[in-house]
């Protein structure tokens, strides 16, 4: 195998390792969002705020739609499943 695509492999290995910290990071602000809303009676899904965010992120971001729906339809419910 080349240098070259060791070093590209590196380069993904350690952006993998950075989504996983942001996955982490997500997802402890995700668990004190579900206390803040269980404590005020307040709804865990908002299909308002999901949809704003698949919005943003494939507007600013330049990202197909599609695939941030996808993406983000796994972290949602992984979210709403963390807030309960």
């Amino acid at each position: 195998m080349s240098e070259d695509l060791l070093k590209l492999r590196d380069e993904i290995d350690r952006i993998d390792s950075n989504i996983a910290d942001l996955f982490i990071k997500r997802f402890g602000i995700v668990r004190q969002m579900g206390e803040y809303k269980k404590n005020n009676g307040i709804k865990i899904i908002d299909k308002i705020r999901e949809k704003e965010i698949m919005n943003n992120i494939s507007q600013n971001f330049g990202l197909d739609k599609r695939f941030v729906k996808r993406i983000y339809s796994l972290i949602f419910k992984e979210s709403r499943r963390l807030e309960k």
